[in-house]
């Protein structure tokens, strides 16, 4: 089918059919008109969003081929793969390509014709693998056992919508799709539990992997469709269409997240470096934060002072003291913010940091060996914390 897809790609596309589009906002005759303001012809267009699946594939495919050649004898991994072969190449636009059978309308129409209902199956099995992947990750097991019903639900949405639902539309029905992300959210709250409850330090890792990309795929989104709901960003004009193809982009790297994650985790390569990822990414990003307000906080003060004393709105000087400002401020600041998150996020780390620098400061001055071997017995004890500590001086 996908093979099939890219065949008949160029000539769809070309067509703009609403299913190409931005959003439901957009006409055919606003596409074309977007385009040409920007210089852009309908090839233009059609080998950007050909990049957008061409790569989307072979992320997903080359994720799942990997797991296959170093997991071949664990079922669930097994699992994990399939999904992200079937993920990568149904749920974005290429399978939908193929319900050109010869029906005119038949992507164009709400209602799908017998090609769309293919391409629309193969989508939804492909969402409900996911389930089933997030449901078991990452030892094939439903834990908590609630879930199990998760997963009975969710299957019997797949046979339902494959095999009964009259007049399957793209994109699917408003019932629908709120039944999904009921079930996918059951699914994230199951692989928290799991995280609390599981006494294995290897799967707490594995289950950290995904719960961080998932939680920092849904700010992302979150964060991106609050800036996309601004007028000027959905303006139906060049600089819109632009930005729609951007949106799309990122949203394909951000998506990604999850599924590099899961083939990580349960590749378990660098687990225990996640705790890392998390460190950097919360001092980062509430460094960004900050800095980001102190600077257009800064630029409107001077701003406004500047145009009082000098008659002058818009002052280069302003920007110039603001961007002085930020850079006076980035490492002291970053250093409050890694202290605080240490303190707040990683108490035993910072707790150990804290002994050991104690002991440098008290193996500099102390000269009573014996003090000295008992005060590196207690912060051995304190940081590690092992089932005994003892200490043997060879004799000269």
């Amino acid at each position: 089918m996908f093979g099939g897809a890219l065949l008949l790609f160029p000539a769809y596309v070309r067509q703009m059919p609403p299913s190409m589009l931005p959003n439901a906002h957009w006409t055919t005759e606003a596409a074309m008109a977007a385009l040409a303001s920007l210089g852009w012809t309908p090839d233009t267009y059609m080998y950007v969003r050909l990049a957008f699946v061409v790569i989307t594939a072979v992320l997903y495919c080359g994720l799942g081929l990997v797991i296959l050649l170093r997991r071949s004898s664990d079922p669930f991994a097994l699992l994990l793969a399939l999904s992200m072969v079937v993920f990568g190449v149904a749920s974005f636009d290429a399978p939908y390509v193929v319900a050109q059978t010869g029906v005119v309308g038949d992507l164009g129409s709400p209602v799908l014709g017998v090609g769309g209902r293919v391409a629309y199956g193969l989508s939804v099995v492909a969402q409900g693998l996911l389930l089933f992947t997030v449901l078991l990750f990452p030892d094939g097991r439903f834990v908590p056992r609630w879930t199990r019903w998760i997963g009975i639900a969710g299957a019997a949405l797949v046979i339902y919508v494959l095999f009964f639902e009259p007049r399957p539309s793209r994109p699917p029905a408003a019932p629908i799709v709120a039944m999904i992300s009921v079930f996918f959210l059951a699914a994230v709250v199951g692989q928290v539990i799991r995280y609390r409850a599981t006494e294995t330090t290897v799967q707490r890792q594995q289950t950290k992997w995904v719960l961080w990309a998932i939680l920092i795929n849904l700010a992302y989104q979150l964060g991106l469709n609050v800036i996309y709901a601004s007028p000027v960003v959905n303006a139906l004009d060049g600089q819109g269409m632009a930005l729609s193809l951007l949106r799309t982009a990122t949203l394909i790297l951000a998506t990604a997240a999850v599924p590099v994650a899961m083939t990580l985790a349960i590749l378990r390569y660098r687990l225990f470096d996640i705790d890392v990822v998390i460190r950097k990414t919360l001092i980062y990003s509430a460094l960004t934060v900050f800095l980001a307000l102190v600077y257009f906080g800064t630029v409107i003060v001077l701003q406004r002072l500047f145009g009082a004393l000098t008659g002058i709105e818009q002052s280069t000087l302003a920007v110039v003291i603001s961007t002085l400002v930020i850079a006076a401020l980035f490492t002291p600041l970053r250093r409050r913010i890694q202290d605080v998150i240490d303190r707040r996020f990683f108490r035993k780390k910072y707790n150990a940091q804290q002994v050991l620098a104690q002991f440098a400061q008290t193996a500099r001055d102390e000269t009573d060996l014996d003090a000295l071997l008992a005060e590196l017995v207690r912060v051995v004890d304190e940081t590690l914390q092992p089932e005994h500590v003892s200490i043997w001086l060879r004799k000269q």
